[in-house]
This record gives structure tokens, C-alpha cells and sequence, in this order.
């Protein structure tokens, strides 16, 4: 009988064990680690790259962009639409803002995950090359490029995209986001004033310079296709890594709502536009050395927005 016993009990413990044991390391494996890192795994094809491929028949070439294979990374070679609202004029027409996107499949989902936002001299001239360093040689990248009118009138519907796709053959390595999940890492709550965001289990990239945060809030269901479902009504900037956010941080809050009134609560600036509901994106801001040719025209670069669930306003 104790010879059972003693089997049945050393049973349980091993469980027990190999149970923490497993726990530990699912904690591990959910850190998502946003270091620009070289040399890593290079990640399959993604499914919305293969199918994007199969649509073109040469997907390094769009309306407005071009891309080539270049020592330090990828050369984008961009050009000024040619639509009337984005050629510059007395009447406050010309290019507005210009990002570079990565595009990418993660599990089931598709994100923007690294973005370069560019201060572009397109409004002076034709066109200019800007060579984009975030690149593991030998993997397939999918780039989304998006062009704004200075005056954006009709909210999403004047911007313009433009996707193109190539394998990389140089590069400074770039940011690996397959441990990305939806609603994972950001929580947000509200206290009747001012949100708080609690960003956890993810590395900064601290091996970039400037490593800072930015948080865009937004009214509405996260209903992106609709026009006006889902609108931008503020942000938060710091100069700092600040993972928790409320009223007290030191950064800057800045509420607006439709006439671009800054509003003194997230409140008045989600029902100013008739929304019952609002939440965060999480990014990190970031720069590279001066010494990578990108740094001429890269004003800004931002990792993944870590997105919340949405909050109800009461």
C-alpha cells in the first residue's frame, strides 16, 4: 500500500512540476520582443504576400513606387500621384503625409506592423529615393506605401495605397513580430476623466536610438471599412518608454474632436462625435543613426500598433 502511495504522490508532484514548468514558459514564449535583431528565423511566405504576387505580374512596380535590391537594404524609388488633390497649388492642395508600411500575416491576422513616416520633399519636387535599412536578407517583404492630400476632406476616402513586394537581399535585420496576438499586451480602462493604458510582456526596441511612446486613441467599433465608424480623436506622446499611462505621466495628452477643438477629457472628444466606445494603439517611436542615408527623409519610425479591446464611455 505505501508502495502505491508513494507512486501516486511522486506522480503528482512530477505533474505539478512539468505543469510551472509549462507555465513558465508559455509566460516566455508570449513576450513580444520589438529589438531590431539580424540574422533570425526567416519567416514563410505570408499568405496575403503569395496571393498579392499571383495577382501582379511584377509586384516590385506600382502606379508610384518602385523597389530594388541595394547594399543596406531596399531602395523605394517614389513618385508624386497624379491626381489633381495631390499636386501642390495656391489653394492648399499638394502631398501631405507619406508612410511606408510592412505588411504582414501573423497567425490568422493581417497587420501594418513597422512604419516608416517620411518627410517627403514631394511638394517641391517629381519624385525621390529613400532606401529602407529594416531588412533580413533572404525574406520575402511586403510593403505598403500611403500617400494623404494635404487637404484630406473625405477622411479615408482621398488616401491612396500602393503595395509593392520583394525579397530582400541586405539589410540591418529588422523586428520579429510572430509572437504578435490580437488584444494581448495593451489593457485600457477608464476612470470617468482620462484613460489608462498598461502596455506588458513586450520589449522595447532599446537597441534603436529615441526609444519613445506614442498612443493614438480612437471613437467608434473598430469598424475600418465604414467612413466615419472608427475615427481618431487623440493621442498621448512621450519622450520616454511609459508603459503606464493615466493622468498623472508626464507626457502630453491631446483630445480633439470635429471642428479640431482640443477637449479637456477623452469623454467629450468620443461624444462629440456621437460614439459610446473608444480604444488605444500602443507604439514605440523610434530612430536610426544619422549615419543610414534613410535618416534624410525617415522622420519617424514606429513599430506594430498594440491594440486594446474597445471601452465603453458611461
Amino acid at each position: 500500500m505505501k508502495k502505491y502511495l508513494f507512486i501516486l504522490v511522486s506522480f503528482i508532484v512530477a505533474a505539478l512540476v512539468i505543469g510551472c514548468a509549462k507555465e513558465a514558459g508559455d509566460a516566455t514564449s508570449e513576450i513580444l520582443d520589438l529589438r531590431i535583431q539580424k540574422n533570425g528565423t526567416v519567416l514563410e511566405s505570408f499568405r496575403a504576400i503569395n496571393e498579392f504576387v499571383e495577382d501582379r505580374k511584377n509586384p516590385q512596380n506600382s502606379t508610384n513606387v518602385r523597389v530594388f535590391n541595394v547594399e543596406g537594404g531596399v531602395r523605394f524609388e517614389i513618385h508624386r500621384p497624379s491626381e489633381a488633390s495631390y499636386q501642390p497649388d495656391m489653394n492648399g492642395n499638394g502631398v501631405g503625409w507619406v508612410a511606408i508600411w510592412r505588411i504582414e500575416e501573423i497567425g490568422e491576422q493581417t497587420y501594418q506592423t513597422t512604419c516608416a513616416v517620411l518627410n517627403h520633399p514631394l511638394n517641391e519636387q517629381e519624385s525621390f529615393e529613400v532606401i529602407y535599412p529594416l531588412c533580413e536578407p533572404g525574406e520575402k517583404y511586403l510593403f505598403k506605401v500611403q500617400f494623404d492630400p494635404i487637404d484630406l476632406n473625405n477622411n479615408r476616402a482621398d488616401q491612396r495605397y500602393e503595395f509593392v513586394s520583394i525579397v530582400a537581399e541586405d539589410g540591418i535585420g529588422d523586428i520579429d513580430y510572430s509572437k504578435l496576438r490580437k488584444n494581448r499586451y495593451l489593457k485600457l480602462s477608464f476612470d470617468g476623466e482620462y484613460p489608462r493604458v498598461t502596455l506588458s510582456n513586450c520589449i522595447p526596441p532599446k537597441n534603436a536610438k529615441n526609444v519613445r511612446t506614442y498612443i493614438d486613441f480612437f471613437a467608434g467599433n473598430k469598424d475600418w471599412e465604414t467612413n466615419n465608424a472608427t475615427v481618431w480623436i487623440g493621442n498621448y506622446v512621450s519622450d520616454k518608454v511609459d508603459e503606464t499611462v493615466n493622468k498623472n505621466s508626464k507626457g502630453t495628452f491631446s483630445f480633439v474632436w470635429i471642428n479640431e477643438q482640443e477637449m479637456e477629457s477623452i469623454k467629450q472628444a468620443v461624444d462629440a462625435y456621437g460614439k459610446d466606445q473608444f480604444f488605444a494603439q500602443y507604439s514605440f517611436l523610434f530612430d536610426l543613426p544619422d549615419t543610414f542615408q534613410c535618416s534624410q527623409y525617415v522622420g519617424q519610425w514606429r513599430t506594430v500598433m498594440i491594440e486594446s479591446d474597445c471601452v465603453r464611455i458611461k
